[in-house]
This record gives structure tokens, C-alpha cells and sequence, in this order.
């Protein structure tokens, strides 16, 4: 994981794309997301982040997070709003979860 932050640091977001092409680990999955936002193709951070939700879910507050900014920067409002009652109803998970929702 070190080596990936390390090549988000040094901006080599299509050698991170590269390496986490077919990952099934959370956190590799979310550096993907970012390189996707880095290169401009947030559309297709939103769809790794949609077809992986459950595995992402293992970090719940860094993916509203995630998929809040995804939407924003698509400008896709209805579909945040509808988001946020899906969190919403989903089972407790911490008080910084919460804090979060409330925010939205």
C-alpha cells in the first residue's frame, strides 16, 4: 500500500490504474478511485465504486466520502440525495459515520 500512496504522491496515476486493475483489496480499490479523479474520469471512479460497494463498505466513512465527491464533481444532485437515504438505512457502523450523514 505504501507504494501506491508513493505513486499518488509522484502524480503516476496510470501506473496505479496499472497495477490495480484487477485488486479485490479495499484500499488498493480506493487509490484506484483517486487515480480515476486525478485523470479527469471521474464517471468511470463512480462506476468502480458502485460495482464494488459491498467490498468498499469495509471502510465506510472514507467511501460516502468517495462517492459523495464523485457525485458532486459529476454534478449528479438527485442521485446524492438518493444516496444519502441509502446510508441512511443501512445498519449503524460508528459515530463518525453518522457525523458524516448528518453533514450531507
Amino acid at each position: 500500500m505504501d507504494s501506491l500512496k508513493t505513486l499518488m504522491d509522484k502524480k503516476e496515476y496510470e501506473l496505479v490504474l496499472k497495477i490495480t486493475a484487477a485488486t479485490e483489496d479495499p484500499t488498493s480499490m480506493f487509490y484506484r478511485i483517486s487515480a480515476l479523479i486525478a485523470l479527469g474520469r471521474a464517471q468511470e471512479g463512480l462506476d468502480c465504486l458502485l460495482e464494488n460497494r459491498i467490498t468498499l463498505e469495509s471502510n465506510m466513512a472514507l467511501l460516502i466520502k468517495v462517492h459523495f465527491e464523485l457525485l458532486f464533481i459529476l454534478q449528479l444532485f438527485d442521485e446524492a440525495y438518493a444516496e444519502i437515504n441509502y446510508y441512511q438505512n443501512l445498519p449503524y457502523v460508528s459515530q463518525e459515520v453518522e457525523e458524516i450523514l448528518k453533514d450531507l
